[in-house]
């Protein structure tokens, strides 16, 4: 496939490849709001209905996709800084563009951005890649709706993006660009925090900064619910 090239991330993988197995994961934080909230109470359903369609397809899903989504502790390990969420909704879709199919299992919370897994039948190797939202319908569109609206050359593979050959190391990048954003922006994120008028509200938003501060980066303080001025 002639998908785009992602940039590299400028991270070491030292930590992934001495744990790999997920065993990284093991003294990584839970939170009580994740990625994997939005959808908790039918993931594991809907991973199932998408095994039933793979094995019904002859696609074969990765050791590492499969022991992720049969473990719900490891979802409450992640969060997004775009209020992304795991999602297991859609059916495999089939891909006339790339001769293959395609697992969306995170959306975005406008659903306009998703991550795929690109599988092929009976064969081991794929693909994490995702699209720009302009190309979004396109991409999961039907072969007549390919034909009747969109125009020849207007989508091709080359206008998706390969994200990664490894879903766990995916995940590990997910885990970390998290954890950049939230140590580079906490501070913004506790200004802002006093922009909620409703006290109610902004104390729950401080009380997960506080919390997310303690287990992320090991800062143990409380967050004044009024802004002070020097």
């Amino acid at each position: 496939m002639k998908f785009k090239e992602n940039s590299k991330k400028n991270r070491s993988y030292d930590e992934l490849e001495n744990k790999r197995n997920w065993a990284w994961l093991n003294n990584k934080p839970c939170f009580d709001y994740n990625m994997g909230s939005e959808r908790q109470s039918r993931l594991l359903e809907d991973f199932e209905k998408v095994k039933n369609q793979c094995n019904s397809l002859g696609l074969i899903l990765p050791n590492s996709f499969i022991d992720f989504f049969n473990t719900p502790t490891y979802w409450q390990k992640f969060l997004s800084s775009n209020d992304g969420f795991f999602y297991l909704d859609k059916s495999v879709i089939f891909c006339p563009y790339i001769n293959g199919y395609l697992i969306p299992f995170i959306a975005d919370s406008q659903h306009c951005h998703y991550y795929y897994l690109h599988l092929q039948a009976n064969q081991k190797d794929y693909e994490i890649v995702w699209t720009e939202d302009i190309y979004l319908m396109a991409l999961l569109a039907t072969p007549e709706e390919l034909e009747t609206d969109f125009a020849e050359g207007e989508f091709d593979e080359t206008d998706i993006y390969l994200i990664d050959n490894d879903f766990e190391r995916f995940m590990f990048d997910c885990y970390y660009d998290y954890y950049d954003f939230f140590k580079g922006a906490r501070q913004k994120l506790i200004d802002y925090s006093y922009a909620y008028t409703n006290l109610e509200q902004r104390k729950n938003e401080q009380n997960d900064l506080e919390n997310q501060s303690k287990l992320l980066l090991g800062i143990d303080e409380k967050i004044p619910l009024f802004k002070t001025f020097n």
